[in-house]
């Protein structure tokens, strides 16, 4: 069981706090796959045995106060 996962600190120049220290949707859902990946891959398992995966995006301002679903789909 793998849960609560978030997207990895990746720009220390931006507050912990700021969106953009995450990176676009695209970046921040690679960054929570490979999480996940990991703690599968640590438990002797892998991406293939998921049998559900539930995924909640934050809207975008730049993208008209919407998720963006395209970056979410091109990483997923």
């Amino acid at each position: 069981f793998v849960s609560g996962q978030v997207p990895p600190y990746l720009h220390s120049e931006f507050d912990i706090e700021d969106k953009a220290a995450y990176g676009d949707m695209e970046t921040q859902t690679r960054g929570v796959l490979l999480r996940i990946q990991q703690k599968l891959k640590n438990a002797g398992f892998e991406l293939a045995d998921i049998v559900k995966m539930h995924a909640f995006l934050v809207a975008e301002q730049v993208h008209g106060n919407r998720p963006d679903l395209e970056g979410f789909g091109r990483a997923y």
